[in-house]
């Protein structure tokens, strides 16, 4: 549900290579969002303390952090090869999903080696 839900990077990133309304896109996730909160309600999940959702990176020596961009270098690259393959002309919004699949394939099978060629 994160990518639906407002703030969301991923509805930002639609609405600008699409050219719909970011702020209709912010809208049409209101109501999964709710829906999600009501659903959690009912089932009696409850939030976690701000301390334990996320790492502070205060608390992280500069090396692990420094080796940990490096290694999501790869992945951060994706959305500029998405952006670039609109802009440039070289497929629609709905051929670069095909592009975003192969991107991530090669990387998973390469360089990140989480993937088997068995299950490709």
């Amino acid at each position: 549900m994160a990518e639906t839900i407002p703030p969301s990077l991923v509805l930002i990133t639609i609405g600008s290579v699409a050219s719909v309304s970011i702020a209709a896109l912010f809208t049409g996730g209101l109501l999964p969002a709710a829906g999600a909160r009501a659903r959690a309600r009912r089932r009696g999940v409850v939030a976690l303390p701000a301390t334990m959702t996320s790492s502070r990176a205060s608390a992280r020596p500069a090396r692990e952090i420094g080796w940990a961009f490096v290694i999501a270098i790869p992945a951060l690259i994706l959305p500029f090869v998405i952006r670039a393959a609109v802009v440039e002309g070289v497929a629609t919004a709905t051929e670069v999903s095909t592009i975003g699949i192969a991107y991530t394939v090669v990387a998973g099978l390469l360089i990140y080696r989480q993937f088997d060629w068995r299950r490709v």
